[in-house]
């Protein structure tokens, strides 16, 4: 069995490079990228994916590989309605073509650094303040109510938000 610092040192390097190659060989600048390059460029990324799959198979075995592999689906099945998000947004925003790449690969990394930021510190402020997770709940239970008795009367710009 591989020690797991080894495994997350892997995959920090893969993930590193693997953003160091989007924003530098495959993001163009002010380019608008064809149906046929988004289809090489997900078949490349999936590729990686896959190959850390069987990096994690031969290291950890088949159980971890296949919760890799899991997860992974799930999460890119989960993002498909981001695409839908991405056109309102780029809609609404009046964005060019041209800078589509841009804005993403802005968005993807802001998202990345904030998940980092609140995954952190939410698990420190957890461990410290248990009773916090309180807090939440009726945080969760209050946006819940008001949503189910939410009057579909406001029309929603989100220009203005």
């Amino acid at each position: 069995m591989a020690s797991t610092s080894y495994i997350y040192t892997v995959f920090g390097l893969v993930v590193l490079l693997s953003l160091l190659a989007d924003l530098v060989l495959l993001s163009r600048k002010n380019a608008v990228i064809s149906i046929r390059k988004a289809m090489l460029q997900t078949l490349f990324w999936v590729l990686v994916a896959f190959g850390f799959f069987v990096f994690l198979w031969m290291q950890e075995g088949r159980g971890m590989a296949l919760q890799y592999m899991s997860a992974y689906l799930m999460e890119w099945s989960l993002s498909i309605d981001n695409i839908f998000v991405f056109i309102i947004i780029f809609t609404s925003f009046r964005i060019k073509d041209i800078y589509y790449g841009r804005v993403l690969i802005w968005g993807i990394l802001m998202a990345i650094l904030f998940r980092i930021i609140f995954i952190t510190v939410g698990v420190t402020l957890v461990s410290r303040f248990e009773w916090i997770l309180y807090f939440f709940g009726v945080f969760l239970l209050y946006t819940g109510i008001k949503l189910f008795f939410y009057q579909d009367d406001d029309a929603f710009e989100p220009k203005d938000t």
